[in-house]
């Protein structure tokens, strides 16, 4: 079964003597699954949907966070470790910023406290001023996502909740 059958309209026929569902998916192809087993599926579906929800949201508030922070940053990421995702920041600077690591601890904090983010490991850090190789040794090559235009003239209005 391809990923698409399960993104389109997809018709069940029960087959009560067989105890399975006839499965009708949008490319018109046609096979039995158990019972039991389409209701496993179903719920690692919602549930992966809810976790996709859930990750968006947190790099969206990232994303917001750096942009809250622009007079101070240079870069933002956020990638994927081996113990959970990172949210790198290189500050415009060289010398360390209290008020900006006190931030990005109470970001961190708040992540971890956060109810929608259970179970999310974000780990954060902030290097000083620095080039690509610098800051590109702490990135996945090709599994990051870099928060591009933030700048201190553009700031948005914090969303309800945001620190």
């Amino acid at each position: 079964m391809s990923e698409t059958a399960l993104e389109g309209p997809i018709r069940l026929e029960w087959q009560p003597r067989l105890q399975k569902y006839l499965v009708h998916d949008d490319d018109g192809d046609r096979y039995l699954i158990a019972a039991d087993e389409w209701r496993r599926l179903s719920r690692r579906a919602a549930q992966e949907r809810s976790s996709l929800a859930t990750f968006q949201d947190l790099l969206n508030s990232l994303g917001e966070w750096a942009n809250d922070h622009a007079d101070k940053l240079e870069r933002a990421f956020c990638t994927i470790r081996d113990s959970g995702l990172l949210f790198l920041v290189v500050m415009k600077g060289r010398k360390h910023d209290r008020d900006l690591e006190d931030d990005l601890t109470d970001l961190d904090l708040a992540v971890a406290r956060h109810s929608n983010y259970h179970g999310v490991r974000l780990s954060v850090l902030a290097l000083p001023n620095c080039d690509a190789d610098g800051y590109m040794s702490f990135l996945r090559p090709g599994l990051f996502l870099s928060y591009e235009g933030i700048h201190a003239e553009g700031k948005r209005t914090r969303r309800p909740g945001s620190s």
